[in-house]
Parts: C-alpha cells; sequence; structure tokens
C-alpha cells in the first residue's frame, strides 16, 4: 500500500510559520489539483503532489531550525545575528517571506511514458 503524507512536518521547532490551517489547506487543495489533472488517476496524481509539495515542505522545516537559532542564540553569535537582521529593510524582509505567503505552483505534468 502507497500513501503521502499531507499537513505539518514532524518538526517541532517551527511554531512561528503559519503552518497549521493554511498550509494544512494548501497541502489540501495541491493534492485536488494533481488529482483533478490526472482525471482521477491516484497513481499519477501522488507522485506530482510529492513532488510539488518536498521542497516547499522542506524548505519550511529548514528555514525554521535557522530562525530558531537566530532566536534562540546568545554572546558574540546573538550580537552578529542581530546587526544583519538590523540592516534588512522591511521590504527585503517581505520578500525573503514571499515564498512561503505567496502560494504554490504545481510543476509541469510529467511526460507520457512511451512504450
Amino acid at each position: 500500500m502507497r500513501g503521502a503524507l499531507v499537513g505539518r512536518p514532524f518538526d517541532g521547532r517551527h511554531q512561528w510559520k503559519p503552518w497549521p490551517i493554511s498550509r494544512h489547506r494548501e497541502d489540501g487543495l495541491c493534492l485536488a489539483d494533481c488529482i483533478a489533472d490526472a482525471n482521477g488517476n491516484f497513481q499519477a496524481a501522488f507522485p506530482r503532489y510529492e513532488s510539488a509539495r518536498v521542497v516547499r515542505t522542506a524548505s519550511v522545516t529548514f528555514e525554521s531550525r535557522y530562525i530558531w537559532d537566530v532566536y534562540h542564540s546568545d554572546g558574540i553569535r546573538r550580537e552578529v545575528n542581530w546587526q544583519m537582521l538590523g540592516e534588512r529593510s522591511e521590504a527585503d524582509t517581505f520578500q525573503c517571506l514571499a515564498w512561503l505567503y505567496d502560494g504554490f505552483a504545481l510543476p509541469p505534468e510529467p511526460p507520457e511514458a512511451t512504450h
């Protein structure tokens, strides 16, 4: 039996991300789009869903781990982090987070296999 994990990744250090409702809904919409594009063929839809979501999910996890270290650093590391962040404008900050809040695009459909 094969399946796909839909929803929150298992990493306890991403509480600051808006994952709960919006990301579950985004996962569901992405999966629904993949199934619709595959005309209800689940075997074709799930690999496309996986390829659409794997990098985004990993990005949330890695970004969360990074920001955890920024928020919980001390000493010279904290000083360096706050200096770097202090040099960013509000527009820079929004641009850095745009990938998270601007939605997603499905990857192109894989080419038909020829036999």
